[in-house]
C-alpha cells in the first residue's frame, strides 16, 4: 500500500527526511507492520510533499523500515541528483557511511545493495546525515551544530507519514 500527501509534485532531490514506525504493535514482532515516511520542506519549514508507504516483506523491523525510506528516495531521484538524506536511525547512518562493502555485509545488505546500485547507475550524489529523533524546538540548545529547526520540522513530517503507514 502506498499513499501520499502532496502539495506539489514529488521531486526527489535536495534535503529529504525519512523515518519509520512500528505502529501500535511495534513491541509484537508477529503483528508489527512497519510504515515508512518521506518528506521534503521548503526553506521556511513548509511541507512541499510527503509520502507514506509500507515496508514490504516478512522482515518487519523499524531499522529496516528506516533503510527502506532511503531506498525509496534513491529510486525516486532523477539521474544526477544531489540528495541530502536526513535520518534519525544512527545504526543505518553508520552503516551507510561505512561504505558499500561493509554495508552489504549487514543484516539488511539487500536494501543497501539497492541503494548503492541506484547511486551508481543514476550517478547520484547521496549523503546521509543523522539527527536525534522525536525532538522539538525546545531541544535546539543542545543539538549538534549541523541540526536546525528546519531539520526538526522535516523529520516530524516524515515521522507522521510513517505513523500513517503503520496503521494501514
Amino acid at each position: 500500500v502506498i499513499s501520499s500527501y502532496s502539495v506539489a509534485p514529488v521531486v526527489c532531490f535536495g534535503t529529504i527526511y525519512g523515518d519509520a514506525s512500528g505502529g501500535k504493535f511495534t513491541k509484537h514482532p508477529d503483528l508489527r507492520r512497519v510504515g515508512c515516511g518521506l518528506s521534503k520542506i521548503d526553506d521556511s519549514g513548509n511541507l512541499l510533499w510527503a509520502i507514506s508507504l509500507n515496508l514490504a516483506g516478512k522482515a518487519q523491523t523499524v531499522p529496516r523500515g528506516e533503510l527502506f525510506a532511503i531506498v525509496r528516495a534513491a529510486q525516486l531521484a532523477p539521474d544526477g541528483a544531489t540528495i541530502y538524506f536526513v535520518i534519525d536511525n544512527h545504526g543505518n547512518y553508520d552503516k551507510f557511511n561505512s561504505g558499500q562493502s561493509a554495508a552489504l555485509l549487514t543484516n539488511n545488505g539487500d536494501l543497501f545493495k539497492i541503494i548503492f546500485d541506484e547511486i551508481r547507475v543514476k550517478e547520484l550524489i547521496f549523503t546521509v546525515r543523522w539527527m536525534p529523533s522525536h525532538l522539538d524546538e525546545s531541544d535546539l540548545h543542545w543539538l549538534p551544530p549541523d541540526i536546525s529547526a528546519l531539520d526538526l520540522k522535516g523529520n516530524d513530517f516524515a515521522d507522521k507519514q510513517a505513523d500513517v503507514a503503520a496503521i494501514a
